[in-house]
């Protein structure tokens, strides 16, 4: 049920804070103190003309008509509030927010982004204040309560907004003056992992280093393994995200190994994709220039120079992004600033096992005890901190030398031995790797002994359970260990356990991702583990069967996605999500070892890496691949050659992807392979549909569908119908292409292919966006997003936020239609996609165009179309050029503007793209008029009318409005008699009689006679 849309609401939110722990303590008053907090703040809201329309917990839900009501009754209430003798009652503190803007009205409630936003601004403030947005400050206009002023409190970022809004907080004489700082409302965007377990201590350094960071560019925290570097660089990036409004952004560098690695990681987590004609570096520099945001590189030891270059990158071109890095060694770049992350604090020397009972409330002001104690609990809840046990406890902890990984990993051991015992153990190992120089090898040895004791603790199955796990990469699942680590040493019937036992001992790390359990191991730890499968001559043999497994894995998603099951492809696209770091170091393996297997690998990652829109890796997994020389399987070679042409033309390059999907069909064809055929001949129409060649497209897409007939193939069938689809529109075909569209939805929900049923909405959009319903062209887009949603078809995303921002512009909602756009043009960079991001910034140009910006709009279309020329989109030069053509005519150039309007009508003239014709006839007509031709401007416009009759195409209202403008001018210039003469005329000529027209009118050659009307 829809609600009715309201505007100019304000609404007033409240709360008692702390209210659920003084229920507990205090039950019976605090039911007398609400009932006269109800009624004080009840009365407050009637007496200000508002309405109680829902009871939230302790606090209420109140809608106002005006905002100086509604800010004078939170004033009342939070007055008397303060002003009552609690008579031994809990004394409430209430805290209040105020928002304004239009909500939606369903069964007495409402609903909608204010109501959202009102109520998390509400969980931001303290008890006592009074909070107001910037929207609510502006409406006010300065009408306060007597006494009271609107006090600035800093720009906060909702969580569902892009762009900050001003916090104002109401103070009076009779109200509290200072609050902390908002709680819940600095949250800017991140991607900082949530921690599972309490961070302890460091509270000097967090402090020291938020001081270091603002007059750094570069802070690098150093320190062996253990030391908590990059625990402590979570925290602090979370304690600074408000002073980053672009976001604070983590790296996680260990599974990386290679400087482009780490460029594209750092592209994933800023969300930046790859511009295929440039390095990502400089895109990465690019984005980043004018943000104000913290890079955390975490892990840069092995890749020191990479990251280095990186970092003197950024510090050049992006003045205002800071980069904070985790390393056991520094970066050496100029500016860097190094902070030595030191031990957790311990006790002095003094306090050991043999002297008086130490006072457990004392340690708990040491970090190396209080984390040893509360991660001693987390494994074993009856644990406690006592006067027996603390002595051993804090030589425990300064046997460890303080380091919080040393410390973690001997808690989590108290369930089987007792402190005493777990001291014990460790002063013989510690002893041993003591006897050396203490110099910094020396502390990457403490925590190597650590690791060995921890290691000696271990059964031989545990052990070797550990060795091979060691061989992921990233996180894994149950399924792959068992594939990979099962064997000799390593019982199948007992995986379970030895997988528990090493988390247990916190060797292993599991850890729910999208709802499944994965494990990793610790960055150190696996370096251990691996080293001792290494020692084994074991290293090569797993590694073989890791990518075995990953093989495996990739081509049963292959086979999802290339099949007709829609839950199946998205389930298929999700693992291999999951997967990506694994399937990665397979690769590489694969490359090295086994043709066979990479291309099997390319083959069943094909289709996820286009859905993704991760077309240069794509293409360059394909490319590498094929260029291996070896026997491999005809139909597998055949697979990954089409997939290769495929790449090559979204990116642009069609006449490597006519030859690369030219040798696959031969392959199909020789081996007879009827779907191969079928599908090698749609991507050769795709290439000729792209490139402008539609007879060509038409002859491929027809042969195509009678393949696919042939063989019940119905997924196919329905790319066939939207192909001819597409085709239709270009002849303007409007009721064929409505079929075909309507056809191939249909199949696509027959198959529950959720991508499918997007696209073929789309395509229905444009249809009534063509024949002028606007408002079922838009629901038909809406649906279509609705669908795709956050982490679908990218490439389709893109596409339909450019025609709802096409929709948008066409009723003059041109900052609507902006912000479409720009969405769109964001998603299409990302995915790397030349020829959409220039034609989204074509579209952006027109904007420009119609608010009179013609210099930015010229700029914008001269810029792109050099690209659509280089990637050979003929389609888009046309239009570009026409777009140009009209950008010289809004500047009077009539000597630039009919070049440019004549070679895009013979351009779409010979690709027969009949669908442009009215805007080129109508182009031609501005010309004539501009020029003084006005005869010939209203018989052009007569002919555009009846174009767009013929063809079935309505002008947006936005377009019809000029155009009746310009024909009212030349009623005025030539008289009521010659115009209606001449637009009569002109509505009788042939469609292709007015093309030669309008052609010679803008070579300024005499016209040919016109042909006989149709």
């Amino acid at each position: 049920m829809v609600g009715d849309l309201t505007e100019g609401l304000v609404f007033l939110f409240t709360d008692v804070e702390g209210s659920t722990r003084t229920w507990e303590l205090q039950p019976e008053g605090m039911r007398a103190a609400l009932g006269r907090h109800d009624a004080l703040l009840r009365n407050a809201i009637a007496n200000h003309g508002g309405r109680v329309f829902k009871s939230m917990g302790d606090g209420f839900a109140a809608v106002f008509s005006d905002p100086a009501a509604a800010v004078s009754a939170a004033f009342e209430a939070q007055r008397e509030l303060f002003r009552q003798d609690w008579q031994g009652l809990p004394v409430l503190r209430v805290r209040m927010a105020l928002h304004t803007g239009s909500a939606e009205a369903r069964d007495g409630d409402f609903y909608g982004p204010i109501v959202n936003r009102v109520a998390r601004l509400l969980d931001s403030a303290h008890g006592g204040q009074i909070l107001l947005t910037g929207a609510i400050f502006q409406a006010l206009g300065g009408s306060l309560p007597p006494g009271c002023e609107a006090r600035a409190v800093g720009s906060y970022r909702f969580r569902d907004l892009l762009l900050p809004e001003e916090i104002y907080q109401l103070v009076h004489p009779q109200l509290p003056p200072v609050f902390d700082r908002l709680r819940a409302l600095a949250a800017f965007p991140h991607n900082l992992p949530t921690q599972l377990s309490s961070f302890i201590g460091r509270e000097k350094e967090l402090s020291a280093l938020s001081e270091w960071l603002e007059g750094s560019r570069v802070l690098s925290l150093t320190g062996p393994g253990g030391t908590g570097k990059t625990r402590l660089a979570l925290q602090l990036g979370a304690g600074v995200t408000e002073q980053f409004s672009d976001g604070v952004w983590l790296v996680e560098l260990s599974p990386l190994r290679k400087a482009d690695q780490i460029y594209r990681a750092l592209g994933a987590a800023l969300g930046v994709r790859e511009d295929p004609s440039r390095d990502l570096l400089t895109t990465l520099a690019d984005y980043l220039e004018h943000r104000r945001a913290l890079l955390i590189l975490d892990n840069c030891e092995h890749l020191l120079e990479e990251c280095a270059h990186l970092v003197e990158r950024i510090l050049r071109h992006c003045p205002y992004v800071r980069i904070l890095t985790t390393t056991r060694e520094m970066l050496k770049v100029a500016g860097e600033r190094v902070y030595p992350v030191p031990p957790l604090t311990l006790p002095t020397p003094d306090v050991a096992p043999n002297t008086e009972p130490v006072l457990p409330a004392h340690l708990e002001q040491f970090e190396a005890v209080r984390l040893f104690v509360d991660r001693a609990v987390a494994a074993h809840p009856r644990f406690a901190l006592t006067a027996d046990n603390a002595g051993a406890v804090v030589e425990l902890c300064r046997q460890l030398d303080g380091l919080p990984l040393a410390i973690e990993l001997a808690a989590a051991r108290v369930r089987m031995l007792s402190v005493e015992q777990l001291l014990g153990r460790i002063q013989d190992r510690f002893r041993l790797l003591a006897s050396g120089r203490r110099t910094a090898e020396e502390r990457q040895s403490s925590l190597r002994g650590m690791i060995d004791w921890s290691y000696q603790l271990l059964t031989e199955a545990e052990r070797e359970l550990f060795h091979r796990v060691a061989i992921f990469r990233g996180n894994f699942d149950f399924a792959a260990v068992e594939a990979v680590c099962v064997g000799q040493g390593v019982p199948e019937e007992d995986l379970y356990l030895l997988l528990e036992s090493l988390i247990d001992k916190s060797l292993l790390v599991a850890e729910e991702v999208e709802g499944a359990v994965r494990y990793r191991l610790l960055e150190t730890l696996q370096a251990y583990a691996l080293e001792r499968l290494q020692e084994a001559h074991r290293a090569e043999e797993f590694a073989g069967k890791h990518a075995r497994w990953y093989v495996q894995v990739a081509r049963e998603a292959g086979d999802h996605l290339e099949g007709e099951r829609g839950d199946l492809q998205e389930a298929a696209a999700q693992r291999l999500d999951q997967e990506g770091e694994n399937l990665r170091a397979a690769m590489v393996w694969a490359l090295d070892r086994d043709l066979e297997a990479a291309l099997h690998l390319v083959r069943g990652m094909g289709l996820y890496w286009l859905r993704r829109g991760r077309w240069s890796e794509a293409a360059e997994a394909h490319e590498r691949v094929l260029a291996l020389r070896g026997n491999t399987p005809a139909d597998l070679r055949a697979k990954v050659l089409r997939r290769a042409g495929i790449f090559a033309r979204i990116r642009g390059d069609y006449r490597r992807a006519h030859a690369l999907t030219a040798e696959a069909l031969a392959l199909y064809t020789d081996l007879e392979d009827t779907l191969g055929i079928a599908v090698s001949l749609y991507s050769l129409g795709t290439i000729a549909l792209n490139r402008g060649e539609t007879q060509e497209a038409w002859s491929y897409y027809e042969e195509t569908l009678s393949q696919f007939r042939s063989i019940g193939r119905q997924a196919g069938i329905a790319d066939c119908f939207q192909a001819l689809g597409l085709l239709a529109l270009a002849a303007s075909d409007l009721e064929l292409a409505g079929t075909h569209f309507q056809r191939c939805l249909e199949i696509h929900e027959e198959l529950r292919q959720t991508t499918g049923i997007a696209i073929a909405l789309n395509y229905l959009g444009v249809v009534a966006y063509l024949q002028g319903a606007g408002a079922e062209a838009r629901r038909r887009y809406e649906e279509s997003l609705a669908i795709l949603g956050e982490g679908g078809d990218r490439v389709t995303t893109a596409v339909v936020l450019q025609n709802l921002g096409r929709e948008a512009r066409s009723r003059g909602d041109l900052e609507t239609a902006r912000s479409l756009l720009e969405r769109s043009l964001a998603v299409a960079l990302e995915i790397g996609s030349r020829e959409r991001a220039a034609v989204i910034c074509g579209d952006l140009a027109r904007l420009d165009l119609r608010v009179g910006h013609t210099a930015a709009a010229r700029a914008a279309l001269e810029d792109n179309l050099g690209t659509l020329k280089q990637i050979g989109s003929r389609r888009y030069v046309a239009k570009f050029l026409h777009d140009l053509g009209e950008v010289a005519l809004a500047e009077g150039d009539l000597e630039k503007a009919a070049p440019l309007l004549r070679e895009s009508l013979e351009m779409r003239r010979e690709m027969q793209h009949l669908l442009n014709l009215p805007e080129s006839l109508e182009a031609a007509a501005r010309f004539a008029a501009a020029s003084g031709q006005e005869a010939k401007a209203a018989g052009l416009f007569g002919a555009v009318e009846a174009c767009r009759r013929h063809l079935g195409i309505a002008a947006c209202s936005d377009a019809q409005a000029a155009l009746a403008r310009d024909e009212e001018r030349l009623r005025g210039q030539l008289g009521e008699d010659r115009y209606l003469t001449a637009r009569t005329a002109g509505q009788k000529l042939a469609r292709e009689a007015a093309m030669n027209v309008a052609l010679a009118l803008l070579r300024a050659e005499p016209e040919k006679p016109p042909e006989d009307s149709e």
